[in-house]
Protein backbone atom coordinates (compact mmCIF):
# COMPACT_ATOMS: atom_id res chain seq x y z
CA UNK A 1 0.00 0.00 0.00
CA UNK A 2 2.71 2.37 0.98
CA UNK A 3 4.29 2.42 -2.47
CA UNK A 4 0.72 3.54 -4.11
CA UNK A 5 0.37 6.22 -1.08
CA UNK A 6 3.85 7.80 -2.11
CA UNK A 7 2.96 7.34 -5.91
CA UNK A 8 -0.20 9.02 -5.56
CA UNK A 9 1.41 12.31 -3.10
CA UNK A 10 3.99 12.39 -5.65
CA UNK A 11 1.56 12.83 -8.38
CA UNK A 12 -0.44 14.91 -6.63
CA UNK A 13 2.15 17.18 -5.85
CA UNK A 14 3.58 17.92 -9.63
CA UNK A 15 -0.05 18.39 -10.96
CA UNK A 16 -1.19 22.22 -11.46
CA UNK A 17 -4.64 21.21 -10.89
CA UNK A 18 -4.80 19.74 -7.30
CA UNK A 19 -4.74 22.07 -4.42
CA UNK A 20 -1.13 21.52 -2.31
CA UNK A 21 -1.31 19.29 1.13
CA UNK A 22 -3.62 20.86 3.96
CA UNK A 23 -5.34 23.49 1.68
CA UNK A 24 -8.97 21.02 0.53
CA UNK A 25 -6.75 18.81 -1.65
CA UNK A 26 -8.84 15.51 -0.66
CA UNK A 27 -12.10 17.21 -0.99
CA UNK A 28 -11.05 18.37 -4.16
CA UNK A 29 -10.02 15.54 -5.45
CA UNK A 30 -13.25 13.38 -4.23
CA UNK A 31 -15.21 15.93 -5.49
CA UNK A 32 -13.93 15.83 -9.13
CA UNK A 33 -14.20 11.89 -9.10
CA UNK A 34 -17.61 11.57 -7.82
CA UNK A 35 -16.61 9.46 -4.70
CA UNK A 36 -16.88 9.63 -0.83
CA UNK A 37 -13.86 11.83 0.49
CA UNK A 38 -13.16 8.91 3.30
CA UNK A 39 -11.94 6.72 0.04
CA UNK A 40 -9.51 9.22 -1.02
CA UNK A 41 -8.41 9.38 2.87
CA UNK A 42 -7.51 5.97 2.71
CA UNK A 43 -5.88 6.41 -0.61
CA UNK A 44 -3.38 8.96 0.88
CA UNK A 45 -3.07 7.31 4.34
CA UNK A 46 -1.90 3.46 2.36
CA UNK A 47 -4.88 1.98 3.72
CA UNK A 48 -6.29 0.76 0.70
CA UNK A 49 -6.02 1.75 -3.39
CA UNK A 50 -8.89 2.76 -5.88
CA UNK A 51 -10.79 -0.35 -7.54
CA UNK A 52 -9.85 -0.61 -11.17
CA UNK A 53 -12.31 2.03 -12.83
CA UNK A 54 -12.02 4.55 -10.27
CA UNK A 55 -7.56 4.38 -10.48
CA UNK A 56 -8.07 4.52 -14.14
CA UNK A 57 -9.98 7.36 -13.48
CA UNK A 58 -7.76 8.63 -11.24
CA UNK A 59 -4.62 8.11 -13.00
CA UNK A 60 -6.40 10.08 -15.80
CA UNK A 61 -7.55 12.78 -13.62
CA UNK A 62 -3.70 13.21 -12.30
CA UNK A 63 -2.63 13.01 -16.23
CA UNK A 64 -0.06 10.03 -14.98
CA UNK A 65 0.20 6.22 -16.27
CA UNK A 66 -2.06 4.05 -14.40
CA UNK A 67 0.60 1.32 -14.87
CA UNK A 68 2.55 3.68 -13.25
CA UNK A 69 0.03 4.60 -9.82
CA UNK A 70 -2.10 1.48 -8.96
CA UNK A 71 0.43 -1.62 -10.97
CA UNK A 72 -2.77 -3.21 -11.76
CA UNK A 73 -2.85 -2.12 -15.55
CA UNK A 74 -3.21 -5.20 -18.32
CA UNK A 75 -0.44 -7.49 -19.60
CA UNK A 76 0.88 -4.78 -22.34
CA UNK A 77 1.60 -2.04 -19.82
CA UNK A 78 3.14 -4.12 -17.11
CA UNK A 79 5.34 -5.37 -19.79
CA UNK A 80 6.45 -2.51 -20.52
CA UNK A 81 6.68 -0.90 -16.94
CA UNK A 82 9.06 -4.57 -16.35
CA UNK A 83 11.01 -3.94 -19.50
CA UNK A 84 11.54 0.21 -17.89
CA UNK A 85 12.06 -1.02 -14.54
CA UNK A 86 15.02 -3.65 -15.56
CA UNK A 87 16.49 -0.40 -17.65
CA UNK A 88 16.33 2.23 -14.97
CA UNK A 89 18.11 -0.73 -12.34
CA UNK A 90 20.73 -1.04 -14.41
CA UNK A 91 21.40 2.63 -15.16
CA UNK A 92 21.28 3.12 -10.95
CA UNK A 93 23.41 0.15 -10.40
CA UNK A 94 25.55 1.72 -12.71
CA UNK A 95 25.82 4.99 -11.53
CA UNK A 96 26.43 3.91 -7.73
CA UNK A 97 29.48 1.77 -8.84
CA UNK A 98 30.60 5.11 -11.00
CA UNK A 99 30.00 7.14 -8.10
CA UNK A 100 32.19 4.78 -5.51
CA UNK A 101 35.10 4.64 -8.14
CA UNK A 102 35.03 8.29 -8.04
CA UNK A 103 35.30 8.01 -4.47
CA UNK A 104 32.32 9.60 -3.37
CA UNK A 105 29.83 7.91 -0.94
CA UNK A 106 26.86 6.53 -1.73
CA UNK A 107 23.92 5.01 0.08
CA UNK A 108 20.75 3.82 -1.75
CA UNK A 109 17.23 5.88 -0.96
CA UNK A 110 14.54 3.59 -0.43
CA UNK A 111 11.10 4.27 -1.27
CA UNK A 112 10.02 7.45 1.08
CA UNK A 113 12.39 9.76 -1.28
CA UNK A 114 12.10 10.03 -5.22
CA UNK A 115 15.49 10.08 -5.82
CA UNK A 116 17.42 6.58 -6.09
CA UNK A 117 20.69 7.45 -4.01
CA UNK A 118 22.41 9.72 -2.10
CA UNK A 119 25.82 10.70 -2.98
CA UNK A 120 28.43 12.43 -0.83
CA UNK A 121 30.88 14.13 -2.21
CA UNK A 122 33.56 16.31 -0.80
CA UNK A 123 31.28 16.85 2.03
CA UNK A 124 28.45 17.85 0.25
CA UNK A 125 25.26 15.30 0.00
CA UNK A 126 23.37 15.18 -3.20
CA UNK A 127 19.75 13.40 -3.77
CA UNK A 128 20.84 12.14 -7.25
CA UNK A 129 18.49 10.02 -9.84
CA UNK A 130 19.89 7.88 -12.50
CA UNK A 131 18.38 6.46 -15.85
CA UNK A 132 19.54 5.11 -19.14
CA UNK A 133 19.39 7.12 -22.46
CA UNK A 134 18.56 5.47 -25.46
CA UNK A 135 20.10 6.41 -29.01
CA UNK A 136 17.67 7.58 -31.51
CA UNK A 137 17.50 6.61 -35.28
CA UNK A 138 19.21 9.49 -35.76
CA UNK A 139 22.76 9.07 -35.23
CA UNK A 140 24.67 10.92 -32.38
CA UNK A 141 20.83 12.36 -30.30
CA UNK A 142 19.86 10.85 -27.32
CA UNK A 143 16.54 10.79 -25.11
CA UNK A 144 16.44 10.39 -21.49
CA UNK A 145 13.46 10.51 -19.22
CA UNK A 146 12.89 11.22 -15.59
CA UNK A 147 9.73 12.13 -13.68
CA UNK A 148 9.05 15.55 -13.00
CA UNK A 149 9.50 15.26 -8.97
CA UNK A 150 13.01 13.79 -9.72
CA UNK A 151 13.75 16.62 -11.80
CA UNK A 152 12.22 19.31 -8.95
CA UNK A 153 14.13 17.42 -6.15
CA UNK A 154 17.19 15.75 -7.30
CA UNK A 155 20.47 15.82 -8.91
CA UNK A 156 19.35 13.89 -12.96
CA UNK A 157 22.00 11.60 -14.37
CA UNK A 158 21.71 10.21 -18.12
CA UNK A 159 23.71 6.76 -18.62
CA UNK A 160 24.46 5.34 -21.07
CA UNK A 161 27.11 3.11 -22.98
CA UNK A 162 28.55 3.47 -26.40
CA UNK A 163 31.25 1.08 -28.76
CA UNK A 164 34.39 3.07 -30.39
CA UNK A 165 35.75 2.93 -33.10
CA UNK A 166 38.18 0.44 -31.79
CA UNK A 167 35.15 -1.80 -29.98
CA UNK A 168 35.57 -0.76 -26.84
CA UNK A 169 32.81 0.20 -24.56
CA UNK A 170 32.56 3.48 -23.28
CA UNK A 171 30.51 4.36 -20.62
CA UNK A 172 29.37 7.97 -20.05
CA UNK A 173 27.73 9.58 -16.79
CA UNK A 174 26.49 12.53 -17.97
CA UNK A 175 24.72 15.29 -14.87
CA UNK A 176 21.35 17.23 -16.61
CA UNK A 177 21.70 21.05 -15.10
CA UNK A 178 18.04 22.05 -13.66
CA UNK A 179 17.66 24.93 -15.90
CA UNK A 180 17.99 22.67 -19.27
CA UNK A 181 14.70 21.08 -18.29
CA UNK A 182 13.11 24.27 -19.05
CA UNK A 183 14.20 24.73 -22.64
CA UNK A 184 12.63 24.22 -25.60
CA UNK A 185 14.32 20.42 -25.70
CA UNK A 186 12.45 18.99 -23.79
CA UNK A 187 9.13 17.18 -24.60
CA UNK A 188 6.49 16.45 -20.90
CA UNK A 189 3.91 13.95 -20.97
CA UNK A 190 2.00 13.86 -17.93
CA UNK A 191 4.25 12.95 -15.23
CA UNK A 192 7.23 12.89 -17.04
CA UNK A 193 9.75 14.67 -19.10
CA UNK A 194 12.10 13.42 -21.98
CA UNK A 195 15.42 15.24 -22.56
CA UNK A 196 17.00 15.42 -26.43
CA UNK A 197 20.34 15.71 -26.02
CA UNK A 198 23.25 15.10 -28.64
CA UNK A 199 26.88 14.24 -29.22
CA UNK A 200 29.23 16.62 -30.58
CA UNK A 201 32.75 15.24 -31.29
CA UNK A 202 33.71 14.49 -27.68
CA UNK A 203 31.55 16.04 -25.97
CA UNK A 204 27.13 16.51 -25.16
CA UNK A 205 25.12 19.35 -25.63
CA UNK A 206 21.07 20.05 -25.11
CA UNK A 207 19.74 23.14 -26.71
CA UNK A 208 23.31 24.35 -27.19
CA UNK A 209 24.28 24.20 -23.52
CA UNK A 210 27.74 21.64 -22.56
CA UNK A 211 25.90 18.79 -20.37
CA UNK A 212 29.36 17.48 -17.79
CA UNK A 213 30.11 14.80 -16.86
CA UNK A 214 28.95 14.07 -13.62
CA UNK A 215 31.51 13.92 -10.64
CA UNK A 216 33.35 15.14 -13.49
Amino acid sequence: MSSFQNRLNEACSVSPEVPRFGKGQQTYIARELGCSQEAVRKWFSGESIPRAKMGQKLAKFLDVSYAWLVMGATYGEVDVAIKQAKNHDAAVYAAVAYSIVRGAGVSICGDEHCADMIVINNGSMTHVSARGAVETNEKNVFLVTFRKIQIKECTTVAVFNEITKDGVVKSTYLEIAKELWQRDCVNVVGNEATLTFSRKGNSYEAAGVKLNNFLG
